[in-house]
């Protein structure tokens, strides 16, 4: 396992994230059409998604699934945007999107879409 970013607890980006995207309800659908607590568009899932519990599937409604899918985005993304100037955490920040707790949710920056560098 990497290296928590600086500033922050292990996992404490990533709760904070959920916790905005989806307020823990791991049942939750977007108007985007993002789903479940981590807020995966399903064809982001389809290339992103992993089996964190090791029962063979893949499901973007199990948190034991979605959570560790997130995290390994989350890294994914981090390194498109690693030479970036400025910090990580926020350049991996959403911005657009209303989640169901009232805040911005990543469902537009987990679309196929990968972050410009600019």
């Amino acid at each position: 396992m990497g290296q928590p970013l600086p500033g922050h607890q292990p996992g404490s980006a990533l709760a904070a994230q959920l916790y905005q995207e989806s307020g823990w309800d791991p049942k939750v659908v977007s108007p985007a059409d993002a789903r479940g607590i981590a807020q995966f568009i399903p064809d982001t899932w389809a290339t992103h998604g992993i089996d964190g519990n090791g029962d063979g599937k893949r499901d973007i409604w199990d948190p034991a699934d979605a959570i560790p899918s997130a995290a390994s985005y989350d890294c994914e993304l981090a390194k498109y945007v690693k030479d970036v100037p400025g910090d990580t955490t926020e350049t991996c920040s959403p911005r657009t999107t209303p989640g169901p707790t009232g805040s911005s949710s990543r469902a537009v920056s987990r679309t196929s879409r990968r972050p410009r560098a600019t």
